[in-house]
């Protein structure tokens, strides 16, 4: 080889491929529009599994209030047939008219995210409304 040859660095080669790739490319081309596409759904894609996320991160939370409260508030105490009242067995167990309510309460919010969540995996036509709308 000559000492006067010229030799492009790697890097200004690298560099013009790179600008030869981009040149190749148009706006409305092949490449860009799938990877555009991809990078659109990707990011839907993303958003749905957050909201359903949170719609169970919700409900669990949800359950776990409802499985503490959803027991008689009201407990009365009878004699037995001896005539006595035995204090650690009660004869009667009743709602109050608060605790029914607020176990209704969260009973439509359980259910309110089931159908939400059932709606969402609809293979026929999947709908997030209700799911992006939950508080």
């Amino acid at each position: 080889m000559s000492k006067n040859k010229v030799t492009v660095p790697a890097l200004v080669e690298l560099r013009n491929d790179v600008k030869d790739e981009i040149n190749t490319l148009s706006a409305g081309g092949g490449e860009v529009r799938s990877r555009l596409v991809k990078q659109l759904a990707e990011q839907e894609i993303s958003k749905r599994v957050t909201s359903l996320t949170n719609a169970l991160t919700k409900r669990e939370e949800l359950q776990k209030e409802f499985d503490k409260i959803n027991r008689p508030d009201i407990q009365s105490y009878g004699a037995g047939k001896d005539g006595r009242v035995d204090s650690k067995k009660p004869t009667n167990e009743s709602y109050s008219q608060k605790r029914a309510q607020e176990i209704s309460k969260l009973r439509d919010q359980l259910d309110k995210i089931d159908t939400a969540v059932a709606e969402a995996f609809d293979s026929k036509s999947p709908n997030f409304d209700k799911l992006n709308n939950l508080k």
